[in-house]
């Protein structure tokens, strides 16, 4: 069974100048980083990121950063799948607004008011992620409060890990209890496949 493993950037970064994807690169060889722009609109973003991810189901799983944990959180939401978070942005309106007017990405444009207001419209994806998240939050993370991912979070986490980090979790055995966590949640899947094989075997033995 094909099972993708996407990874999404946080704000300022590109697809692969996130030192968390090369980290996790070498636990997990079949890692896709995935890309979008900080300064574009909500619509924008997300319709990019589905283009990339079109081959993605339900058995996917997303890993977002910061950012990029908001958009690991809506596309999960939207494929049914797996997603982990690392200290994710949840209120992308009132958290990025201390980036306003700054350019935090190359070729960008400085981040603005209005198209942070954007994202107050962005559909929550919490009915869809309970039991299929995975949270975890740097105890020492002074760019995001973790108290707030676990208020917004709250009962819907099948697993949360803190770690020692600050905001980049980046500790190596934070990231190898990253990787630990996905080869947890790619097992299941797995046995979850094979169970519904044999169902569709005996199904199919009981017809003839």
């Amino acid at each position: 069974m094909n099972q993708k493993i996407f990874f999404i950037h946080g704000a300022g970064d590109t697809a692969q100048s996130s030192a968390r994807y090369y980290a996790m690169e070498k636990y997990l060889k079949s890692l896709k980083p995935l890309s979008y722009f900080t300064h574009a609109t909500y619509a924008a973003s997300l319709e990019s990121l589905l283009v990339q991810t079109e081959s993605a189901n339900h058995n996917s799983i997303f890993i977002g950063e910061s950012f990029g944990g908001f958009w690991a959180a809506q596309l999960a939401a939207i494929k049914w799948a797996n997603c982990i978070l690392l200290n994710p942005v949840v209120y992308p309106a009132i958290q990025m607004q201390q980036f306003t007017g700054r350019l935090i990405q190359a070729n960008g444009e400085p981040l603005s008011g209005a198209l942070l207001k954007e994202y107050a419209s962005a559909f929550d994806p919490r009915p869809r992620l309970k039991n299929r998240l995975i949270l975890v939050l740097g105890k020492n993370d002074t760019v995001l409060d973790p108290e707030l991912s676990c208020k917004y979070f709250h009962n819907i986490a099948n697993l949360m890990i803190m770690t020692d980090d600050v905001h980049t979790v980046d500790k190596p055995e934070s990231i190898l209890k990253i990787a630990e966590a996905i080869f947890k949640i790619k097992a299941e899947s797995f046995l979850k496949y094979l169970c519904r094989r044999v169902r569709d075997i005996s199904l199919s033995s009981s017809v003839f």
